[in-house]
């Protein structure tokens, strides 16, 4: 099992990086007070949405020999993969709420952090070969970085 590594990919993921440390930038400014923090969060929140949208069209190529129950079947195995990289590309419009109030963030992160938890226990109990192609570090890494977003917005926002 292996992810497609087309060079469309390759460049997406150096973006998703880039993308990633502007985020992170413009949270630092926005705690920080700092001038031009709509402008760096924003940049940064635009380009981790379409970058992480993006990556749900990776192929994962799997062997059909190295699938071993239901949870490991090829179709649910590319769903389960989808729906993280959408999960993961609606996460930062939520930071778009600390500039306005467009919708409920409560109701927003309750749903977002459901479905990370549930990608993740499908993840975890998902049994075929090589599965730390797939679900590797920086799969996970992706996910812990979401909940740590969204609790440092709930905090700010004054949820709890």
């Amino acid at each position: 099992m292996k992810l497609d590594k087309s060079k469309i990919f390759i460049i997406i993921d150096k973006i998703e990086i880039g993308s990633f440390f502007i985020f992170l930038l413009g949270i630092l400014f926005y705690t920080l007070k700092l001038p031009y923090t709509k402008l760096v969060l924003i940049t940064g929140i635009g380009l981790l949405c379409v970058s992480s949208y993006y990556q749900s069209f990776k192929k994962v190529i799997i062997n059909k020999s190295e699938l071993s129950n239901k949870l490991g079947k090829e179709g649910f195995i590319q769903f389960i993969y989808k729906l993280y990289f959408i999960t993961l590309s609606f996460t930062p419009i939520i930071f778009f709420n600390l500039f306005s109030n467009l919708f409920p963030i409560e109701k927003f992160i309750k749903f977002i952090s459901i479905l990370l938890i549930i990608i993740t226990i499908i993840s975890k109990f998902s049994k075929f070969e090589e599965k730390q192609n797939l679900f590797n570090f920086k799969y996970y890494f992706r996910i812990v970085i979401c909940f740590v977003l969204m609790f440092f917005l709930a905090k700010e926002k004054g949820l709890f």
